[in-house]
């Protein structure tokens, strides 16, 4: 999660300190946000651009195991598989 070029939050810091740092402060962030732009670099980058110079960028980072997943409304899905392909 950044604002302009400031990492506000990211995986590792839910991982590193949990009890500081979760995705629920994410949500936070974002509810209220529009999106302005979504930006995809073919098995590389998921970039959602929000209001307020917020944006959230998902790369996947495993050879192994299953990478990010966004969830939308009527169980529509978006997901990485291990390497990196994008499935719904």
């Amino acid at each position: 999660m950044r604002k302009g070029d400031e990492i506000l939050l990211g995986e590792t810091d839910c991982i590193s300190a949990p009890k500081q740092f979760s995705y629920n402060n994410v949500k936070e962030l974002l509810l209220s946000k529009k999106i302005v732009n979504i930006s995809y670099y073919r098995e590389l980058l998921f970039v959602m651009e929000f209001e307020d110079n917020l944006s959230l960028e998902l790369f996947h980072a495993s050879s192994y195991f299953e990478g990010w997943a966004l969830r939308g409304d009527d169980g529509f899905d978006v997901f990485t598989l291990p390497g990196g392909e994008v499935c719904y």
